[in-house]
């Protein structure tokens, strides 16, 4: 193999690896979570440029493809048909042999003036010739650091100190990582370097070679790591990790899991392709073929979709126990009572969904929940306690997958009567268990985990009784009602996806809500019609902020604050009833939300009720 293939980095694998196909979106389709990509980085992330800066040298030629380090297009070009943005070479500044300084891999074209043209190309250069455009960086900029690998070449254990060879290149990413942050990059992906000791390039000098190389690969990721963590600390950026070490390690391991016969040595032989490269992990002796960057494109855009997903779990409770909330407190009003203690026992069907957004996934849910309760009246008192069962089904609009939820809510009312005037009160408490699935579009892998959260609701309404018509067979009642909420969902670890699964924070939401409106309702004979109209405006934030880390990298947090549904809308509610008998009455409600942005709901009640 050619001095010149060899210089062009391990460190393709920094941020390579793992799928044998692109992510798939869910049934909206993809969403642009970014703006643009700015790249900096090596041959890995290479579109192209060497001849730009080679005075239209050809390198590389043929057999490669477009100049760039691989027999197909390299993963950036990828990122776009998976994230949305468009991957521009203006924008992608990483250049083959590139190293985490300012310069590039020296001595090892055999070309003098090849590495006079490329001294000063290395991903420092690179950040400082992007801060220098006068680019005006937006919110949702992504950017990527995949630089690394190429620090290592030739590293010698018996004659270099792996320390200080280590800790020059994480000090180089840490100060190009500082002057992003400090010109406003908000997100930033810092892949790791992958275990380069895998390499055919590495394997053919043995295993002492091999293990060489991966002890420095290792003691790289350590030191990024920590470094890593404590800039986590220090600032707001949004900081992602890419664990291409676990992911190449296992493709290496498992190849026919993602559609690979060989991964141990390289397609391309004297400039020679083998029949194949389908099959093939590596084209050259350090570089992955069009496959292997199918595997990295697919893996880093699930690295950064599944940031988005986890907010959904904690949204459908609210929006479900919100719901059954409501419920309690139209019974309050609808249901016929005496002295007696009076049952009753309902199905409740909601359907719901809301739109993607940049930093959370959309949904759409369905849910159902039987309901056994029982009322009494005590003179000017209405009291009730209800117990309930529920059970959900969440599909995610950003990836494939979803949510299972089993409910448990216990609940109750209380209503006082003054005269023109009627109080109300209702509180409940929910349990809920979840179980959720990924489809992370990486070698048909599901990461799955299960999270346990409840919900605590307490409301209070005001109505008039004032305006009674037809010897109070009809009546219009203005009302007002305020309601808080408390929707906890704990943390939770995925599994099922190598290098892929994350751990999720505990995550909360404490929406207050405030609702003025309208209900006309009359009684005929045995028959009950009403409806209601009402206008909801939320009085705090329901936005949430979930904090997750890749399983194989927890120091390195990465927290997203969502943006709440949107909480001023409208709701018409419409409810029929029907006495069947002088201890039985049956009743049908339905209720729909509008005039929302970004969401939607629609629910129905079928109620029977009597008298012990």
């Amino acid at each position: 193999m050619s001095n010149f293939r060899k210089c062009l980095s391990p460190s393709i694998f920094a941020g390579l690896m793992m799928v044998a196909s692109p992510a798939s979106a869910g049934d909206d389709g993809p969403i642009a979570l970014f703006d643009d990509l700015i790249v900096f980085g090596d041959s890995l992330s290479d579109p192209g440029n060497l001849p730009g800066l080679l005075n239209g040298l050809n390198i590389p030629g043929p057999p490669y493809f477009e100049n760039q380090f691989s027999n197909g297009p390299v993963y950036t070009y990828l990122l776009d048909d998976l994230l949305g943005f468009q991957a521009t070479r203006d924008l992608n500044y990483a250049i083959g042999g590139a190293r985490s300084g300012p310069g590039v891999t020296q001595n090892n074209f055999g070309i003098d003036h090849v590495n006079a043209f490329l001294n000063g190309n290395g991903s420092g250069a690179q950040v400082d010739r992007f801060l220098a455009s006068g680019y005006q960086i937006s919110d949702f900029d992504l950017f990527v650091l995949n630089i690394g690998g190429n620090d290592y070449l030739g590293f010698d254990p018996m004659v270099d100190d792996p320390a200080l060879v280590v800790s020059n290149a994480v000090g180089n990413i840490q100060t190009q990582l500082g002057q992003l942050i400090g010109a406003g990059a908000d997100h930033i992906l810092v892949p790791f370097v992958a275990d380069t000791g895998l390499t055919p390039s590495v394997a053919v000098g043995g295993p002492a070679a091999m293990a060489a190389s991966t002890a420095i690969s290792d003691a790289h990721n350590a030191a990024l790591t920590n470094m890593l963590s404590g800039l986590t600390t220090t600032t707001n950026t949004h900081i992602y990790t890419f664990d291409s070490t676990t992911l190449f390690r296992d493709v290496y391991n498992n190849p026919t899991k993602y559609g690979l016969s060989v991964v141990d040595v390289s397609c391309l032989g004297n400039f020679v392709i083998c029949s194949n490269p389908e099959d093939y992990l590596f084209f050259d002796g350090v570089h992955p073929t069009a496959v292997g960057h199918q595997i990295t494109a697919a893996a880093m855009a699930d690295t950064l979709i599944s940031t988005r997903i986890p907010g959904a779990a904690a949204e459908v409770s609210a929006e479900m126990a919100a719901d059954w909330d409501h419920m309690l407190s139209l019974t309050s009003r609808t249901m016929k009572l005496s002295d007696q203690w009076s049952w009753f026992g309902q199905v409740h069907y909601l359907d719901g969904e809301r739109d993607n957004q940049r930093l959370s996934s959309g949904y759409d849910y369905d849910g159902y929940a039987a309901t056994f309760g029982g009322a009494r009246q005590a003179g000017k008192f209405r009291l009730g306690v209800a117990g309930s069962y529920g059970v959900s089904e969440t599909e995610y609009s950003m990836v494939n997958g979803g949510l299972d939820t089993d409910s448990v809510r216990v609940g109750g009312f209380a209503s006082r009567d003054f005269n023109e005037i009627t109080a109300t009160v209702t509180g409940s408490l929910s349990f809920d268990a979840h179980d959720t699935a990924r489809h992370t579009g990486v070698a048909g892998q599901i990461s799955e985990g299960s999270a346990e959260g409840r919900t605590f609701m307490a409301s209070g309404e005001l109505r008039g009784n004032f305006i009674e018509m037809k010897d109070e067979a009809i009546g219009i009642h203005p009302f007002v009602r305020l309601t808080w909420q408390d929707t906890n969902i704990e943390g939770y670890a995925e599994s099922g996806a190598a290098g892929l699964d994350r751990i999720i924070g505990d995550v909360t939401i404490n929406p207050i809500n405030a609702e003025a409106g309208l209900d006309i309702g009359g009684h005929f004979d045995d028959i009950f019609v009403g409806v209601q109209g009402s206008w909801v405006k939320g009085l705090e934030n329901n936005s949430q902020t979930v904090t997750t880390a890749l399983v194989t990298i927890p120091d390195v947090p990465v927290s997203i604050t969502t943006l709440g549904t949107d909480d001023s809308y409208a709701r018409v509610s419409a409810i029929a009833g029907i006495n069947i008998s002088e201890n039985l009455s049956l009743t049908v409600i339905g209720s729909t939300d509008f005039a929302r942005s970004d969401s939607d709901a629609v629910n129905g009640i079928v109620r029977l009720s009597g008298r012990f």
